[in-house]
């Protein structure tokens, strides 16, 4: 399919954007948190492709948190990213978890987050959960329901397969709302139909979205998308 022209010019102001931005998130990641560089090389060493985004990514998630102070943390599906919330929840007496399906990389993860001292040798916060699908919503997620109590959710994971041509939403996010679940911050990377099924949710009335770039040039919302923001925030509204 064809780019439209107002993807064509926002993509290239935000190749501009990000390359600005990538020098400043590695002098900032350096200065503050070289736990996480360390973290990063280890991962690049093992071939995980999520770490030709970072330091931006983790810079990007580092921010979230620090703005939202999260007590405790989930985070589906685990990789770079898990050094930067096992590091945040370290410094900040936080409990943090993730849940990962492939036993292998459960611990690779471990491993590199470890190896950079991000974790102590006998802390293990990665946790292998199987996948599942659920033909009836129809969507994947993990077998086991996530913490009721968390109030920061981060979904990366599991594998969204496609099925008749539709990749699958994560819907854990989902079932704790069912359950009356109601987490402050949900932060999604990517997957654009995970992100269309929360706000399709009675609850998701309850919250602000900050849509990311990606989801903004899928879904067309070309003024939104000039935020050139990388992950899709929810944020719980104030109580009225």
């Amino acid at each position: 399919m064809s780019r439209s022209l107002q993807q064509i010019v926002l993509d290239r102001l935000l190749a501009r954007q990000r390359k600005a931005e990538m020098r400043r998130a590695q002098q900032e990641t350096a200065a503050g948190q070289p736990e996480l560089l360390a973290a990063y090389a280890a991962f690049a060493r093992g071939q995980q492709s999520g770490s030709v985004r970072q330091p931006f990514k983790g810079w990007d998630l580092w921010k979230i948190l620090l703005a939202e102070k999260p007590r405790k943390i989930v985070e589906l599906g685990s990789g770079t990213t898990s050094a930067v919330f096992a590091l945040y929840a370290r410094r900040n007496d936080a409990a943090y978890v993730a849940f990962e399906h492939h036993p292998e990389w459960c611990q690779v993860t471990l491993d590199c987050l470890r190896a950079a001292n991000v974790i102590g040798a006998e802390d293990a916060p990665v946790k292998c959960v199987p996948m599942r699908e659920d033909s009836a919503r129809p969507s994947t997620g993990f077998v086991e329901d996530v913490p009721d109590d968390a109030d920061f959710f981060y979904v990366d994971g599991p594998p969204c397969p496609i099925r008749d041509g539709r990749k699958l939403p994560n819907d854990d996010v989902v079932r704790l709302l069912d359950r009356g679940g109601r987490p402050q911050c949900i932060v999604v990377d990517g997957r654009i139909d995970t992100v269309d099924l929360i706000r399709a949710h009675p609850a998701g009335a309850e919250y602000e979205l900050a849509p990311s770039y990606v989801y903004c040039v899928r879904r067309g919302r070309w003024r939104d998308a000039l935020s050139f923001a990388e992950h899709s925030v929810f944020r719980r509204k104030p109580a009225v």
